[in-house]
């Protein structure tokens, strides 16, 4: 008797796919129940993965996006930058007129209104006065991030 079956020899039970032979099995003429005559592979035969899928990018924006994306370029320098008004409320309370201390509430108000208009959150910040032992360490922390 001679059965020809297509057989993947890594997933038991599998459909025919990429890598599956082809076996031609004769029984009765050895001692075995089976004798394989033939083996062939099917790899390079019509079929899902025989032919490349089309580029859905051009090898040009491809190697252009790579490169943008892990070419490795050194972190621009840090720089310490002026950016904030900080008033320390204690020094408000001790140093300004209440009147002084209201125009201050209403500018923060303000601020914080024009904020949400243009879609940001309320500013939060931590402050680490430069008197502080840990002042150059945090920089160093904002520095390296």
């Amino acid at each position: 008797m001679v059965e020809q079956r297509t057989v993947n020899p890594w997933v038991a039970g599998s459909s025919p796919a990429e890598g599956a032979i082809t076996q031609t099995i004769v029984s009765g003429l050895t001692s075995s129940d089976y004798f394989f005559i033939k083996e062939h592979d099917m790899s390079n035969e019509a079929g899902k993965g025989s032919t490349p899928r089309p580029f859905s990018v051009a090898p040009e924006e491809f190697s252009t996006n790579w490169d943008r994306i892990f070419s490795g370029k050194p972190k621009q320098k840090f720089i310490r930058e002026d950016r904030y008004i900080v008033f320390k409320k204690s020094d408000i309370l001790n140093c300004l007129t209440e009147d002084e201390a209201t125009t201050i509430e209403g500018i923060i108000k303000k601020v914080d209104t024009y904020r949400k208009s243009i879609g940001k959150n309320q500013l939060k910040t931590v402050v680490v006065e430069s008197d502080w032992d840990m002042y150059e360490a945090v920089w160093k922390l904002v520095e390296n991030s």
